[in-house]
C-alpha cells in the first residue's frame, strides 16, 4: 500500500477517505504474490545520486536485467548505459532529454519492474504511469506528496493488479529485520509504542551546488510544512506492529519547531551572492508526528535535517 507523511497536517482528508468503501470491483493487493519471472526486466527513471548507482545494483542481482534507463538529462542516461556496458552487463536502451521521456520508455519497452528515483514531486505521476503500463513499481520515498495522490496510487494498484512498493531501505537492514523477527516472536512482549525518525544533518548537502539537481530538495523547505522523510523510522515500527495486517493507523497530530536551522547555516557558511539568499525557509526544523492505531498503540515519528 502507498504510504507517506508529506500531507501529515490534513487529518480531515484522511478521515473522509477512511469512511469510504473500497470502489466496486477493487480488491486489496496485500498478500497478493508477485508473478514468477525467469528474468526480471527493469527500467530505471531518474539517474542522479540514487538512481545511477542503483542501476548498477539492480544489474548485479541474479535474474535481473536493466533493459532501459531514463533521465530528463540525456547525458545521464548515456553515462549509466556506458557504465553498465563497461561492467559487462547488457547495454540498456537510453531515454532522456525531456520531462516526458519516461512516458516514451514505458510505451516502447516491455518492463516487469520500474524503479523510480526522481525528485519527490514526480513520484505520483511516474509511479501511476508505470503501473498503468503493466509493470510493478518501486518508488523512493516519499511515495507521493499529497493524500489525494496516495489514495490514487492505492486505487491504481488495485485496479491494475500491479504492486507499488516503497523503496524503504531501512525496512530491510539486518538490525530492522532482527527487530521485526523479535517483535513477532514476542521478545518485547506486548508492543504498544514505538519511536523512530529521520534525524540527519543534511545542511552541507542541501547547500552543496549540484548535489541535489536544481536545488530540488532544499526548495521543499520553502514551500511545505510537513514531515518530509519520517518513513526511515516509521516503516520498521509499522511492520513490527502489523500495520494494515491486523492493526491500522487511526489518528495523527503533528507539531513543528520554528524554521531556523537552514537560515542559520546559510548565514554562517554560504556566500551572500548565492541564489539561496532569495529563499525563505518555512518547514520546521523538527517535525514530530504522534500517531495512534486502532488497537491503541502509539507511534512517534520525527523528521529533522
Amino acid at each position: 500500500m502507498a504510504t507517506g507523511l508529506m500531507a501529515a497536517l490534513a487529518p480531515n482528508a484522511v478521515a473522509a477517505r477512511n469512511m469510504q468503501l473500497r470502489p466496486a470491483g477493487q480488491e486489496t493487493m496485500i498478500g497478493v504474490p508477485f508473478e514468477k519471472y525467469s528474468t526480471v526486466r527493469i527500467g530505471v527513471i531518474g539517474l542522479g545520486n540514487r538512481g545511477g548507482p542503483m542501476s548498477e545494483g539492480w544489474a548485479a542481482v541474479p535474474g535481473a536485467k536493466v533493459v532501459a534507463v531514463c533521465d530528463i538529462r540525456a547525458d545521464r542516461s548515456k553515462r549509466v548505459a556506458d557504465r553498465l556496458a563497461a561492467l559487462g552487463r547488457p547495454r540498456p536502451a537510453q531515454y532522456g532529454g525531456s520531462a516526458d521521456s519516461y512516458k516514451t520508455m514505458l510505451n516502447e519497452m516491455d518492463l516487469d519492474l520500474v524503479y523510480i528515483a526522481t525528485p519527490w514531486e514526480f513520484h505520483h505521476e511516474q509511479g501511476k504511469a508505470a503501473m498503468i503500463s503493466g509493470a510493478h513499481a518501486m518508488v523512493e520515498l516519499p511515495i507521493a506528496t499529497g493524500l489525494d495522490e496516495l489514495w490514487d496510487l492505492v486505487d491504481t494498484s488495485e485496479k491494475t493488479r500491479r504492486h507499488m512498493m516503497l523503496a524503504e531501505n531501512c525496512s530491510y537492514g539486518r538490525n530492522e529485520l532482527a527487530m521485526l523477527k523479535m517483535a513477532h516472536e514476542g521478545v518485547f512482549g506486548d508492543v504498544h509504542n514505538g519511536h523512530g525518525g529521520y534525524l540527519h544533518d543534511l545542511r552541507d548537502l542541501l547547500f552543496n551546488d549540484g548535489y541535489y539537481t536544481d536545488d530540488w530538495r532544499r526548495k521543499w523547505h520553502t514551500k511545505s510544512t510537513a514531515s518530509f522523510y519520517a518513513m526511515h523510522g516509521l516503516a520498521p515500527i509499522a511492520a513490527a506492529m502489523d500495520i494494515n495486517r491486523g492493526d491500522r493507523m487511526k489518528t495523527l497530530s503533528a507539531t513543528a519547531t520554528t524554521a531556523k536551522g537552514l537560515a542559520d547555516y546559510r548565514a554562517r557558511f554560504v556566500p551572500k551572492g548565492h541564489r539561496s539568499w532569495n529563499e525563505t525557509y518555512v518547514n520546521g526544523d523538527l517535525v514530530t508526528c504522534m500517531i495512534s492505531t486502532e488497537k491503541g498503540r502509539i507511534i512517534r515519528a520525527e523528521h529533522d535535517v
